[in-house]
């Protein structure tokens, strides 16, 4: 179930607080009308689903994580969506970036290897 939540409707929303290494992780799906479903992370590893108002109170964070670590974990959501062919929006910017990168970085090579003596 949760495999196709994440294939069809799970959202994502990172947050930092001003001043602060510690990052804000949610993952909720929209629920019916104004609630969204917030997985929560539970003392035992497990997820579990809560309703919350959008409108109303604080929603919770599923998960907190340092800002070092939070960078890992999305380079291995990237990296997990990419290999399931799992589309995010906004990446495409990524992946160009990405791709200009790695022509330039093959073109200093050849420069460095074939240039003329």
């Amino acid at each position: 179930m949760l495999k196709h939540q994440i294939q069809n409707n799970l959202h994502v929303n990172i947050r930092r607080t001003p001043g602060s290494f510690q990052c804000y992780v949610t993952l909720y799906s929209q629920g019916v009308g104004d609630k969204v479903n917030v997985l929560t992370l539970q003392p035992d590893g497990y997820f579990l689903s809560t309703q919350h108002d959008i409108n109303g109170t604080d929603i919770p964070p599923t998960f907190k994580a340092d800002e070092d670590i939070m960078r890992e974990i999305i380079a291995a959501f990237v990296e997990l969506a990419e290999r399931e062919k799992i589309t995010l929006e906004g990446t495409e910017s990524f992946t160009k970036g990405k791709l200009e990168a790695t022509e330039s970085h093959l073109e200093d090579m050849r420069t460095l290897v074939f240039k003329k003596k």
